[in-house]
């Protein structure tokens, strides 16, 4: 049964959320045929319980096929194999410097093992506010010692 084989985890507190959907037994691909895709969606709510405009997300779970009549072709394979983790994230966008110091402060706790720290910061420049939020941020994480990239490592 695939549900036994799936172990779903939600997390959440003051700055955002995190859902997590991991195949722990299927024993194969997920979704399979039957099922040709999943959809992780998620959006933040206000006081009231209405959703907060432009805060959705989405995350899909797919494997993509097409057909010309006579053979088929694999466009996209995005599954969770066995023992993989899809993770949806949900974040109350911030840009005061205070706050922004006090949770990469957070960070840099001393761990066992723990030898860099990297902030990924992503942003979708489609919205006005989130981009100017982000420019905010940017000033912030250079006032505080940061070394900015704007690629992925």
């Amino acid at each position: 049964m695939t549900r036994s084989g799936l172990q779903a985890d939600f997390a959440a507190d003051d700055t955002g959320a995190r859902f997590t959907l991991t195949n722990t037994g299927i024993g194969h691909a997920f979704p399979t045929y039957v099922t040709p895709k999943v959809v992780m969606h998620a959006v933040l709510l206000d006081e009231m319980g209405n959703p907060v405009t432009d805060t959705a997300v989405e995350r899909e779970i797919r494997r993509r096929v097409e057909s010309d009549g006579a053979e088929w072709r694999e466009l996209s394979d995005i599954r969770l194999t066995p023992g993989k983790t899809a993770t949806l994230f949900l974040t109350m966008p911030i840009s005061w410097r205070g706050t922004l110091a006090q949770y990469a402060g957070r960070l840099h706790r001393l761990h066992p093992g723990k030898r860099e720290v990297i902030i990924y910061d992503y942003v979708d420049e489609a919205v006005p506010v989130l981009a100017r939020m982000s420019g905010k941020r940017i000033r912030g994480y250079d006032s505080l010692g940061y070394t900015i990239s704007r690629q992925m490592p």
